[in-house]
Order: C-alpha cells, then sequence, then structure tokens
C-alpha cells in the first residue's frame, strides 16, 4: 500500500495548488454524491500557508489511517491549510453531532458543495 499513499500524498500537495479544497478516497472508490463528511477522526495536520504544505508530512498522516477519506482545505479568513482524515456520513443531524464530538469547526455538504460551520 505504500506506493498508493505516496500516489495520494502527491494528488494532494499538487491539488492544493489548483483548487481550495477537495475529499478524495484514500482506496480508489467512488467519491459520495450526498451526504456530509466530518473531519477530526484523528488530529488535523495544518500548515501555516499554501507554500508551506510538504509530501512527508501529509504521507505521514496518511499511515495507518482507518477513514476512507482524507480531505485539504484553505481557511479563507487564515490562509492555514488544513488535511484530515474524514469519514462520510448520510445523515446531516448525525454528522453535526460527531462533530461537535470532535470539536470540529465544520461539516462539508457534499450535495451542497458548501461548509456548514457549528455554531458556536
Amino acid at each position: 500500500m505504500s506506493n498508493g499513499l505516496d500516489y495520494v500524498a502527491t494528488n494532494l500537495v499538487t491539488r492544493t495548488l489548483m483548487e481550495p479544497g477537495a475529499t478524495i478516497s484514500l482506496f480508489g472508490s467512488p467519491a459520495p454524491i450526498d451526504g456530509f463528511y466530518v473531519g477530526g477522526a484523528v488530529e488535523s495536520l495544518v500548515f501555516p500557508d499554501l507554500h508551506a504544505v510538504r509530501f512527508g508530512p501529509v504521507r505521514e498522516l496518511l499511515e495507518g489511517a482507518t477513514s476512507d477519506y482524507v480531505g485539504f482545505w484553505t481557511d479563507d479568513d487564515t490562509g492555514q491549510v488544513y488535511f484530515d482524515l474524514v469519514d462520510w456520513y448520510q445523515d446531516e443531524e448525525e454528522a453535526l453531532k460527531v462533530a461537535r464530538d470532535r470539536n470540529e469547526l465544520a461539516i462539508w455538504s457534499v450535495a451542497g458543495d458548501l461548509e456548514i460551520r457549528l455554531s458556536e
């Protein structure tokens, strides 16, 4: 699986230069067309900005992943780039509950293609 993780890490690092965020399967399964992604399965990997993103730490995050998906996103307010192992949920309320339990900032609506921030 090492070569597969190398491919995924390279793909993610390269895509940070082309788009503000994306989520991909770690195991080659098709991406869901609905439901919600929730991060926080493990601690996020955070880079201070786009220029700081490096292959090694991203590849290390993927080692031993139990989530099916990995995503990245750039915080518009701070410019920080987050990499998260994410889980998919069909139900929005369940996704919100898991996100709160994990102290996440937001969930991602797949069909809506938008971030849903948790109330503070």
